[in-house]
Protein backbone atom coordinates (compact mmCIF):
# COMPACT_ATOMS: atom_id res chain seq x y z
CA UNK A 1 0.00 0.00 0.00
CA UNK A 2 1.50 3.30 -0.96
CA UNK A 3 1.69 6.49 1.41
CA UNK A 4 0.52 10.10 0.81
CA UNK A 5 -1.89 12.82 1.09
CA UNK A 6 -5.11 13.19 -0.78
CA UNK A 7 -6.97 16.60 0.00
CA UNK A 8 -10.93 17.18 -1.52
CA UNK A 9 -13.25 20.20 -1.73
CA UNK A 10 -16.32 20.99 -0.40
CA UNK A 11 -18.05 19.57 -3.58
CA UNK A 12 -16.11 16.23 -4.02
CA UNK A 13 -13.42 17.69 -5.85
CA UNK A 14 -9.82 16.17 -5.55
CA UNK A 15 -7.76 19.39 -5.08
CA UNK A 16 -4.28 17.62 -3.65
CA UNK A 17 -2.72 14.36 -4.67
CA UNK A 18 0.57 13.96 -3.05
CA UNK A 19 1.49 10.25 -3.05
CA UNK A 20 5.54 10.09 -3.41
CA UNK A 21 7.20 12.30 -0.41
CA UNK A 22 6.03 14.95 1.55
CA UNK A 23 9.04 17.62 2.35
CA UNK A 24 9.70 18.43 6.41
CA UNK A 25 11.59 20.84 7.39
CA UNK A 26 14.64 19.67 9.20
CA UNK A 27 15.95 22.06 11.29
CA UNK A 28 17.27 26.08 10.92
CA UNK A 29 20.91 26.42 11.09
CA UNK A 30 23.58 29.02 11.47
CA UNK A 31 26.82 29.37 9.72
CA UNK A 32 29.55 31.60 10.47
CA UNK A 33 32.98 32.14 8.08
CA UNK A 34 35.62 33.19 9.87
CA UNK A 35 37.31 36.52 8.36
CA UNK A 36 39.74 34.81 6.88
CA UNK A 37 37.66 32.00 5.30
CA UNK A 38 35.41 31.45 2.10
CA UNK A 39 33.84 28.44 3.41
CA UNK A 40 32.53 26.44 6.74
CA UNK A 41 30.84 22.71 6.88
CA UNK A 42 27.94 22.51 9.43
CA UNK A 43 27.61 19.10 10.16
CA UNK A 44 23.66 17.52 10.22
CA UNK A 45 23.02 14.29 12.07
CA UNK A 46 21.69 11.86 9.28
CA UNK A 47 22.22 13.84 6.13
CA UNK A 48 23.29 12.87 3.45
CA UNK A 49 23.43 14.04 -0.55
CA UNK A 50 21.31 11.29 -1.65
CA UNK A 51 18.39 13.39 -3.48
CA UNK A 52 16.08 13.53 -0.41
CA UNK A 53 17.67 16.54 1.50
CA UNK A 54 17.86 20.03 0.40
CA UNK A 55 19.26 23.73 2.11
CA UNK A 56 18.12 27.33 1.25
CA UNK A 57 20.15 29.36 2.03
CA UNK A 58 18.56 33.05 3.76
CA UNK A 59 21.58 35.19 2.92
CA UNK A 60 22.00 39.16 4.24
CA UNK A 61 22.04 41.88 0.94
CA UNK A 62 25.46 39.69 -0.89
CA UNK A 63 23.38 36.56 -1.39
CA UNK A 64 24.73 36.76 -5.44
CA UNK A 65 28.01 35.62 -4.06
CA UNK A 66 26.78 33.23 -1.47
CA UNK A 67 26.59 29.38 -2.32
CA UNK A 68 25.30 26.48 0.05
CA UNK A 69 25.51 23.00 -1.50
CA UNK A 70 24.76 19.31 0.85
CA UNK A 71 27.21 16.80 1.52
CA UNK A 72 27.24 14.00 3.08
CA UNK A 73 26.87 14.94 6.84
CA UNK A 74 25.83 18.37 6.26
CA UNK A 75 26.03 21.60 4.30
CA UNK A 76 28.64 23.85 3.23
CA UNK A 77 28.16 26.91 2.66
CA UNK A 78 30.47 29.43 0.89
CA UNK A 79 31.25 32.72 -0.67
CA UNK A 80 33.46 34.10 -3.27
CA UNK A 81 35.67 36.23 -1.48
CA UNK A 82 37.59 36.75 2.23
CA UNK A 83 37.66 40.40 3.32
CA UNK A 84 38.20 40.14 7.03
CA UNK A 85 35.16 40.09 8.73
CA UNK A 86 33.09 37.44 10.26
CA UNK A 87 29.55 36.78 8.30
CA UNK A 88 27.11 34.35 9.20
CA UNK A 89 24.28 32.87 7.57
CA UNK A 90 20.58 31.15 8.09
CA UNK A 91 20.25 27.59 6.27
CA UNK A 92 16.89 25.66 6.36
CA UNK A 93 17.20 22.37 6.10
CA UNK A 94 14.54 20.18 4.61
CA UNK A 95 14.04 16.22 3.94
CA UNK A 96 11.89 15.05 1.07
Amino acid sequence: MSQGLRVWNSSGVLTLDITDRITKRHGVYTATIGASATSVTVSVSGMSNDGSWFAVLRAPNDWEQVCVSVISGGFKVWQTWADGVSTTYTVEVYRC
